[in-house]
């Protein structure tokens, strides 16, 4: 499942690591500096889209929230695979039972991969409703809090074996997490994962979206539509547009985890240690980074409000706004007080 590949069940890595030949040695300080900088990318780049749409009210929208919530998703997914890699490779020896169950063995990320998948499903929904069906669609907070609720929800129950059946194991100085369930089992659960994780969401959200493209692009009526209906459409394409990137780039770092390392561990090919693992967690978690960076190409106002709130730049505007009311005002009445003395004389 996401991030779990490389959570240590079995064996220590960073033994492998250590004891193997030279040129797993360059190959593990490759990972980890690539690792580094897709954290920092993480962490600035979503602690970012979360600040511009708290802060700016006219990204207050139930897309835009939703995609906030994605956002503090990947944000968590950063720090704890942070926290994953100081308890594998820094230092084994702080591990506990809690620190086994939630860090090593990846459960919060999972659970933070998971919320990304149902946020993007909810985003792709919403859009098929606002578009296909505007009269139907009605913007509530209530509503929007009851679907925040039922994506963590059930992120959080999907997410509940990775924290159950996990042991911590201390047996001769050696701290281990190890998976309590048998080979048959594990692959059970890499399959319905896979189908109600992965499968079952890509299938809503391709037919929902290719039923949005079909409308926007497609669609006879739009030619007769009138200028000002013509601007919103220009609108709603430059948005579907946004939502095929982050689609599509979120699918193929996904997909190779999905498709190809977890099945490959779950059966037997190859194991927690192998360059499989390590590079397909690494792609996924390049899935976790690049939002920000889709959001800031393609988006022009997200682009003018993050540079405004890196640069103080509305407090400028501001200030000159209201020092330019304060003079013309001020002009207004000396002129006022001219013309009346000139009467009055």
């Amino acid at each position: 499942m996401i991030y779990s590949i490389a959570s240590n069940l079995t064996k220590s890595v960073l033994s492998v690591t250590r004891n193997d030949t030279e040129s797993n040695n360059i190959f593990f300080n490759i990972w980890s500096s690539v690792f580094f900088i897709i954290l920092f990318l993480n962490l600035s780049g979503n602690s970012l889209v979360i600040v511009v749409i708290a802060k700016d009210k006219k990204f207050h929208s139930m897309m835009n929230c939703l995609f906030a919530n994605m956002a503090f998703s990947d944000f968590l997914a950063g720090i704890f695979a942070f926290l994953w890699y100081l308890a594998n490779y820094i230092d084994p020896a702080w591990l506990n039972e809690w620190i086994c169950r939630l860090v090593a063995a990846n459960t919060i990320t999972v659970l933070s991969g998971i919320v990304s998948i149902f946020s993007l499903t909810a985003i792709t929904l919403e859009r098929y409703r606002a578009i296909l069906k505007p009269l139907e669609h009605r913007m509530s907070w209530c509503r929007l809090k009851l679907i925040l609720f039922v994506i963590w929800f059930f992120s959080g129950i999907c997410s509940l074996p990775y924290f159950i059946f996990i042991k911590f194991v201390d047996a001769q100085n050696q701290n281990r997490c190890m998976f309590l369930l048998g080979e048959w089992e594990k692959q059970l659960l890499t399959i319905l994962m896979f189908a109600f994780v992965y499968a079952c969401p890509n299938i809503i959200i391709c037919s929902a979206y290719a039923k949005i493209v079909k409308h926007l692009w497609f669609n006879k009526e739009n030619e007769e539509m009138q200028e000002s209906h013509k601007a919103l459409l220009q609108s709603r394409k430059k948005i579907t547009k946004l939502l095929g990137f982050v689609l599509i780039v979120f699918n193929l770092c996904v997909l190779p985890n999905f498709a190809i390392a977890d099945f490959m561990l779950s059966f037997g090919a190859t194991g927690y240690g192998h360059a499989v693992s390590f590079i397909g967690f690494l792609i996924q978690f390049v899935s976790t980074c690049v939002n920000p960076l889709i959001f800031f190409i393609q988006s022009k106002q997200f682009r003018n409000r993050l540079f405004g709130i890196l640069f103080c730049r509305n407090k400028r505007i501001n200030r000159w706004s209201e020092l330019r009311v304060t003079v013309v005002s001020t002009k207004s009445q000396v002129g006022s007080i001219s013309k009346h003395c000139q009467t009055a004389v």
